[in-house]
């Protein structure tokens, strides 16, 4: 790695512009206030980081206040959801500025998730007054986040340190180096994790909970080691969340199509895509294995998620995912998929997450008539975010006779080729 003194030392001989000016304020150390006294660029940060707080969301210009009552009246479910992703980035951007400078693939996880979740909060509100305002609250905040991976990016490239495709480029058959080797052998030991399971589950009263959100409520907060779920067979009708404070959480079923969570929220119905996920994931090192995640909402209805990771460092193994449109949620940091099941119609695996599929089976279903299916639909929209979508060895299959189109650009800087292929009810592809 670099010394400090070199990067502060590239900090000065760059020009501040547009898509640079913070970071380089933070690696020459100081700035000027208004009263031309010198400060510290990182409490130049802590002023933007408090001008996106949540509370401040709509007393923040005249405009923002006359927006409130309209939002409250038709958005009420888009309100409450910025309110959670702004704090959600908050949390991003101050992991950022607590980490040392050599964790290069953290910093632009972290920094691409915080952008990531400010995207979401706007496009939660359709064209118009309310989507305005929204923009005109976040430009600064947005601008920063993305001045911030810029230069991150730049010093990356200085210091040789890193693979901009490290999770990208897995070996067959292997796994992410961030997962741990305790994890590792957790993964491969399904009797073993039963028996020595911290909570068990079950439909029939013959475990502790009857509800995986009880169990949840069990697991102690920010915990560095795993605290395993057990979840016996049976469909359990209810939307869960493993809340951003539920770290390390290990979860197993009795099989995918055994242990099934279901649920039918939707977008048609009033509840905005972000929150019609069956099954949510924001607690960091999130793993799950032979559980089944299903959102029965039908494809009438629309968007309507399954499941949804929006945590960093999740693994899903042996798992189904089962819905219409938008039925995997993979929304941001790292995630990987392995030998799971992957059901949809429309856009069914999207987000802006860095996600490995790996020897997993995705299963176009019959779309409505006048819809076309589309596998992925990746959210990138800043150039040096570390995000994308990588299947590998996975096997795509359909129900019926249909034209794929494997791929729908959903922003301008689709990470994957943007080609047509044919699928057909034996499995061949042409």
């Amino acid at each position: 790695m670099l010394p400090m003194s070199s990067f502060k030392a590239y900090g000065k001989s760059m020009k501040p512009n547009k898509r640079g000016s913070w970071l380089w304020l933070l690696f020459v150390g100081t700035t000027t206030n208004s009263g031309g006294k010198s400060k510290n660029a990182g409490n130049s940060v802590s002023t933007s980081i408090k001008a996106m707080s949540c509370t401040e969301l709509f007393s923040a210009s005249p405009s923002m206040k006359a927006s409130r009552a309209s939002l409250t009246k038709c958005w009420p479910g888009a309100l409450d959801d910025c309110y959670e992703l702004l704090d959600l980035a908050i949390d991003n951007l101050n992991s950022s500025l607590s980490s040392s400078l050599d964790n290069f693939d953290d910093l632009k996880t972290w920094l691409s998730a915080a952008g990531t979740y400010q995207e979401t909060c706007i496009n939660g509100f359709e064209s118009g007054n309310l989507r305005s305002s929204v923009l005109e609250f976040l430009k600064n905040s947005t601008e920063f986040s993305s001045n911030s991976l810029a230069i991150i990016t730049e010093i990356s490239k200085l210091s040789g340190s890193i693979s901009s495709r490290r999770l990208m480029g897995l070996p067959e058959d292997k796994v992410p180096k961030w997962l741990s080797a305790k994890d590792r052998k957790l993964l491969q030991s399904s009797s073993t994790l039963k028996k020595k399971a911290d909570a068990v589950v079950a439909t029939d009263g013959s475990g502790k909970y009857k509800t995986i959100s009880e169990a949840l409520k069990a697991v102690p907060d920010k915990s560095k080691k795993s605290f395993v779920i057990y979840v016996k067979k049976g469909v359990y009708n209810e939307n869960v969340r493993v809340e951003k404070s539920k770290w390390n959480v290990l979860m197993i079923g009795d099989g995918m199509n055994k242990t099934v969570v279901s649920g039918k929220l939707n977008f048609v119905d009033g509840t905005p895509t972000f929150s019609t996920a069956t099954f949510a994931v924001f607690g960091k090192g999130f793993v799950a294995r032979e559980m089944g995640f299903r959102n029965t909402a039908g494809a009438i209805k629309h968007q309507a998620v399954a499941l949804m990771s929006s945590a960093d460092q999740t693994v899903f193994y042996r798992c189904l995912i089962d819905a219409f449109q938008d039925s995997l949620y993979a929304h941001s940091h790292r995630q990987f998929y392995r030998e799971c099941d992957i059901y949809g119609t429309v856009d069914f695996i999207f987000g802006n997450s860095a996600v490995v599929f790996q020897n997993c089976n995705i299963l176009p279903k019959q779309p409505m008539p006048g819809q076309q299916n589309t596998i992925t639909a990746q959210g990138k929209n800043d150039p040096n975010q570390n995000t994308g979508i990588a299947i590998q060895n996975c096997t795509i299959l359909t129900v019926s006779r249909l034209e794929l189109c494997q791929d729908l650009p959903w922003t301008a800087l689709e990470e994957l080729l943007n080609n047509c292929i044919h699928a057909f009810n034996d499995g061949e592809l042409d």
